[in-house]
């Protein structure tokens, strides 16, 4: 399967760790920025906490003082609807380039999902994009850090996570 690399502004990997801006985080594990407030995306979330079987995800919500400061080193606006993000082995992808590589790495039915990879980059963009503008209206709204199971706690990456900082995340650190 041909996946393209997405890169923000043209980052090299692990550049963020170069920025002054973003506090050091666990990089060296696969981290997954989401929209917090999405219904999908914090479905998202808690599928990829339920199905990480090698223990290998950690998922931040974009609206964590640590999302918002990664997202913007990349030069992504967390209050966009297309603000995800996910970093493996440093490298950045976005959109549904981002959905293709966590589904192909987690497994199970979703691993479909790579199919898509076969479709031209601007249609993935533009499929990414309708379902990002109506998330809200498809999926609702649902806070991603609202008493969360074991198996998402284990892995929410928020301010708390991060030396000298109080979480943007409420509830995240029950």
């Amino acid at each position: 399967m041909f996946m393209q690399r997405i890169v923000p502004q043209n980052k090299r990997p692990f550049s963020h760790r170069y920025d002054a801006g973003v506090p050091a985080f666990p990089d060296q594990r696969c981290v997954v920025f989401v929209d917090g407030m999405c219904g999908a995306c914090s479905r998202m979330a808690r599928w990829i906490a339920a199905h990480d079987r090698r223990q290998e995800f950690l998922i931040c919500p974009v609206q964590s003082g640590l999302g918002n400061r990664v997202l913007n080193h990349y030069g992504i606006d967390a209050k966009a609807p297309d603000s995800w993000l996910y970093l493996e082995e440093g490298n950045a992808y976005t959109g549904l380039d981002a959905v293709i590589k966590i589904t192909a790495r987690t497994g199970g039915v979703l691993r479909l999902l790579s199919l898509l990879s076969l479709l031209p980059a601007s249609s993935r963009h533009q499929i990414y994009q309708w379902i990002a503008r109506n998330r809200y209206r498809f999926f609702g709204h649902r806070d991603i850090c609202t008493i969360p199971d074991e198996a998402l706690r284990s892995r929410l990456l928020d301010d708390d996570s991060l030396p000298g900082s109080r979480s943007d995340c409420p509830g995240s650190s029950l």
